[in-house]
């Protein structure tokens, strides 16, 4: 390793070298009045470091920046006032979605009473670089969790009104726990353990599966180690998201929903999180007998928030 970071070095430093010396000829022929034919000169030599030097600054840009902050999206110039245009995935297995912040916020918009249409692209992301984001009234936002809020300050909707501060709390609580640890349990099972069934699942061909499916678990197996889940043993990673799905079953209990007999925000997400498990899953995988057998109340809430709130969906309603 030593050995090869000081090759790189090396060609670095001839590279700032080759480039200096094409510079200070530049200046030279500035100083002693310009010939056109001599800067071209100078120029052409000196292309290929040009060439390269600019190459290595923008690896290292994306390197460094790449993914931060915010990306331009293209949205729709002719656009239905006050309709939300939701930017997800196609839908697959019989489900909307196969991404538990997809299926989060489109169950979401149908608690809130919000008109919406899909559109769906397989690798179209949002501003934040990620799935999903939204159009409204031309305006493109990201992040599932920034768009609820925004249409709660903008809509004055707040699914949590009924409930206390104590209530909200705990609310936002489990929200945060799902979607910032188990989350991670998920991607561990579904890209790591079970990859080999992830050509059916998303119902896609050999090409897709081995080669473009295989790169995006390779990006994630280095986000689950910066996570930190992914430092653990497997065990450790079953144990962990166990203990996160188990107190979710013993905090719903026998309520209808989440929080009591209505559903609030958190359902949403509770919601879009359990049925990708239980429906998504492979049904030999720890977390498939977990809310099947373990934890028999999360498949009775799904089948309930299913039939409640996704009537139209014949791949979901069949699953009930």
């Amino acid at each position: 390793m030593g050995s090869i970071f000081q090759s790189v070095l090396e060609v670095l430093n001839t590279l700032l070298k080759n480039l200096q010396n094409g510079t200070l000829e530049l200046v030279e022929l500035a100083r002693g009045g310009v010939v056109l034919d001599e800067v071209g000169y100078v120029v052409r030599k000196n292309a290929p470091v040009l060439v390269l030097w600019c190459l290595f600054v923008f690896v290292i840009a994306r390197l460094c920046c790449g993914g931060r902050g915010s990306r331009l999206v293209k949205t729709r110039a002719n656009y239905e006032h006050g309709k939300v245009y939701l930017h997800q995935h196609v839908p697959a297995s019989g489900l909307p979605s196969l991404s538990p912040f997809c299926l989060k916020l489109e169950t979401y918009l149908r608690l809130a009473g919000i008109p919406y249409e899909n559109v769906y692209k397989r690798m179209e992301l949002g501003p934040k670089g990620k799935i999903p984001w939204i159009e409204y009234n031309g305006r493109a936002m990201a992040d599932s969790g920034l768009i609820i809020q925004f249409f709660k300050e903008e809509l004055e909707i707040d699914l949590n009104r009924p409930l206390s501060t104590t209530d909200r709390a705990i609310s936002r609580a489990f929200v945060k726990m799902l979607e910032e640890n188990t989350y991670w349990g998920l991607v561990y099972s579904r890209w790591i353990e079970n990859f080999h069934v992830l050509g059916p699942l998303f119902e896609v061909g050999w090409f897709m599966h081995n080669v473009l499916l295989r790169r995006a678990a390779q990006r994630l197996k280095k986000m689950l180690w910066a996570h930190g889940m992914g430092r653990h043993s497997p065990k450790d990673i079953h144990d962990i998201t166990e203990m996160d799905i188990k107190a979710v079953s013993e905090f719903l209990g026998e309520k209808p929903f989440v929080m009591g007999q209505e559903p609030t925000e958190a359902d949403a997400t509770v919601y879009g999180f359990m049925a990708e498990i239980l429906w998504a899953a492979p049904q030999s995988s720890d977390l498939y007998v977990l809310v099947t057998e373990k934890c028999p109340n999360i498949r009775e809430y799904c089948v309930r928030m299913t039939r409640r709130y996704w009537q139209d969906w014949e791949g979901l309603i069949d699953k009930c």
